[in-house]
C-alpha cells in the first residue's frame, strides 16, 4: 500500500507535522510504503476553473508550478493523509490550495479517488474542535470523501498553542500512530 503524507504547515516543527510524523511511524509498521511531501512554503498557484485538466493529452494540471510534480504521487497513492493546522476556523490556506489542484486527478473518467483512502490531523489554538473550527476542516475531508467516493477513515486532532507542544501530548500521538495503522488496515 502507498501512503501519500501531505503536511502543510508554513512552521517547521508544528504541531499537525509532528501528528504527521507519528502517522507516518504507524503506517511503516503496518507495512505501508509512505511518500511524505511539505507543502508549506511552496508557491501553489490557485485553480483557475480552467478544465485544462480535461483535455484530451493534458498531463494533469495544465499550470506548472510547485503543484505539478505531486499529481503523480496523488494519482498513484492509496491513501492520503492530510496534516494541517487550522487557522481561520478550517485547514489551512496551503492545504486548500492544493485540494483545490488535486481537481485535476480527482475528475479523470477512471475516478481514481473511489479507491482511495483518506485521513488528517489537525492542531488548533482554541479550546475545542467546534470553537476552533476543526469541525469544519473534518467536514471539508468527508465533504470530499463524499464527492470523489473516497474512503474517509477519520482525524486525530488536538489544542496545542506553543510550537512543538505535540512532543508533550503522549495521547494525541499514539492516536495518530493509531490513525497511520488504521489508513492501512482499513
Amino acid at each position: 500500500m502507498k501512503i501519500l503524507i501531505v503536511k502543510s504547515s508554513y512552521r517547521k516543527g508544528s504541531n499537525s507535522s509532528i501528528l504527521a510524523d507519528r502517522v507516518l511511524e504507524g503506517a511503516k509498521a503496518a507495512g505501508a510504503d509512505v511518500e511524505v511531501i511539505d507543502i508549506g512554503r511552496l508557491v501553489i498557484s490557485n485553480c483557475r476553473g480552467c478544465y485544462g485538466c480535461l483535455a484530451p493529452n493534458a498531463d494533469f494540471c495544465v499550470v506548472n508550478d510547485a503543484m505539478h510534480p505531486f499529481y503523480k504521487s496523488i494519482f498513484e497513492a492509496d491513501a492520503i493523509v492530510f496534516a494541517s493546522p487550522v487557522y481561520w476556523f478550517s485547514i489551512c490556506g496551503q492545504a486548500k490550495q492544493f485540494i483545490d489542484r488535486m481537481f485535476a486527478v480527482a475528475v479523470l473518467p477512471s475516478k481514481p479517488f473511489s479507491k482511495k483512502k483518506l485521513a488528517a490531523v489537525f492542531s488548533f489554538e482554541d479550546t475545542d474542535e467546534i470553537t476552533s473550527g476543526c469541525i469544519n476542516a473534518i467536514k471539508t475531508f468527508e465533504n470530499i470523501c463524499g464527492l470523489t467516493e473516497a474512503q474517509w477513515i477519520g482525524s486525530v486532532y488536538g489544542s496545542m498553542n506553543e510550537l512543538n507542544e505535540a512532543d508533550n501530548k503522549p495521547e494525541l500521538q499514539e492516536a495518530a500512530y493509531n490513525l497511520g495503522k488504521a489508513v492501512v488496515e482499513a
